[in-house]
């Protein structure tokens, strides 16, 4: 059989085992005195007995050094000389090292400064010859100071934004570390859905319009809030399209209209149509710059944008198509109606012309509302006892034009509505 015996080493990390099994501070080997009771802390050292150190010289520099709050320090000493010695750091009023202090070999570094680890530090070796004790050692000040603020600054990277575009904001904070920051609205409101956080850093992606307004920066330190805003205006530079302002087409209900992109561009040049807010009709087809549609009704009316490309230069041209004679007729008598999309702006700005044959006295012919049930602002026009009448909202009460006679049963009248804000004008068959 095999007598196996393992031997575990008792000593820390922090300790120097002796031959004798006894454990001392690493800081106590080769320093000259005998600290194991066999000698071993002092029998394997690079530095004899007798040996001429005087020539050896210490230096920290600079001899002084300011540090803000929070910062890492690091002291360095320099030896120059013989070689085979341990170096020492300690505090000149006599104290122990700050608890944030760790030296690795002629390194003493401080970590997270704080103004109580200011003060005098010694860099310092000792050695003992048989007959001899030679003495080296240097020292730096160290002052630790609180800035009184922090100072935040954003810069963006552009000046300028726009539709699209990736916008960054950055967050660049001067004065003591250990802060940390976040991203948010000034006015309290979340973030848009684009908007994405790392670090110092906020993106916008492909920025909108909805994300203008003002954006800030906050830096949290020792429980103080420092804060710093931006205000972010997005340009909507997209080409808008206004009916006012666009070619109007006037057709017949049933006729045929054709659409024509008239553009001068320079080289070959590519075209392609769209109804704004929708789709194409069914009945429409398209030949190079040209748009026919057939049969038209009053679906078909509305907002064409012809676009026209040679590669370099994009134009979009708007045209405007009007139905005429498209006349809703009712088989569901009281009980039906025609529900189109809200006038927005009604309001504010309103003119409306309507064909009507009235086959009775008392009738709604044209409702805009602002909410369901009837809530907020709104405008009515319809016979009451045949004589026309024009309702709407002037915030105060209700806004009433009335006609001076009532209207002929089974005949064509047409009626002109208008509106600006608080006054309003109605004009029968003129």
């Amino acid at each position: 059989y095999i007598d196996l015996r393992v031997e575990l080493n008792p000593c820390t990390l922090d300790e120097f085992p002796c031959k004798n099994r006894q454990c001392i501070p690493l800081l106590q080997v080769c320093d000259g005195i005998l600290h194991c009771s066999d000698g071993s802390d002092e029998a394997t050292c690079q530095i004899r007995p007798g040996r001429d150190l005087s020539d050896l010289e210490l230096k920290i520099e600079p001899s002084n050094r300011e540090a803000h709050f929070g910062e890492t320090v690091d002291l360095r000493c320099i030896a120059a000389g013989p070689q085979g010695f341990k170096l020492y750091w300690s505090r000149a009023d006599g104290g122990n090292l700050p608890a944030n202090a760790r030296q690795t070999g002629d390194l003493l570094r401080l970590t997270s400064a704080t103004p109580e680890n200011s003060g005098r530090y010694i860099c310092h070796t000792d050695f003992y010859g048989q007959s001899s004790h030679t003495t080296a050692q240097d020292y730096i000040d160290l002052r630790v100071e609180h800035l009184s603020d922090l100072e935040l600054k954003i810069e963006p990277s552009n000046r300028e934004a726009h539709f699209g575009e990736t916008v960054d904001l950055r967050c660049i904070a001067a004065g003591p570390q250990g802060f940390k920051l976040y991203w948010s609205r000034a006015d309290g409101g979340n973030l848009p859905a684009n908007a994405r956080q790392t670090g110092d850093l906020l993106r916008l992606t492909s920025a909108t319009p909805e994300n203008s307004g003002t954006y800030r920066c906050t830096a949290i330190l020792n429980n103080n809030r420092y804060h710093e805003d931006y205000y972010l205006n997005v340009h909507d530079d997209r080409p808008t399209h206004d009916a006012a302002s666009a070619e109007t087409v006037t057709a017949n209900y049933g006729q045929t209209v054709e659409l024509e992109c008239a553009i001068d561009l320079e080289g070959s040049i590519s075209h392609s149509w769209a109804k704004h807010g929708g789709v194409l009709p069914s009945n429409a087809q398209v030949s190079g710059p040209r748009l026919t549609i057939s049969s038209v009704t009053y679906k078909d009316a509305g907002l064409y944008i012809c676009t026209a490309s040679n590669g370099n230069v994009q134009v979009d041209i708007p045209k405007f198509i009007l139905v005429r004679g498209a006349v809703p007729f009712f088989a569901q008598a009281k009980s039906s109606y025609l529900m189109l999309p809200t006038l927005s702006n009604g309001y504010l700005n309103f003119d409306i012309e309507i064909t009507f044959k009235p086959e009775s006295h008392n009738g709604l012919i044209l409702y805009n509302g602002q909410q369901y049930g009837g809530a907020g602002d709104f405008i009515s026009f319809g016979l009451r006892d045949g004589i026309p009448e024009f309702r709407f909202d002037v915030g105060s009460g209700v806004g009433l034009v009335r006609g001076s006679q009532p209207l002929t049963l089974s005949n064509w009248h047409t009626v002109h509505l208008n509106r600006v804000k608080k006054e309003g004008s109605m004009y029968v068959d003129e």
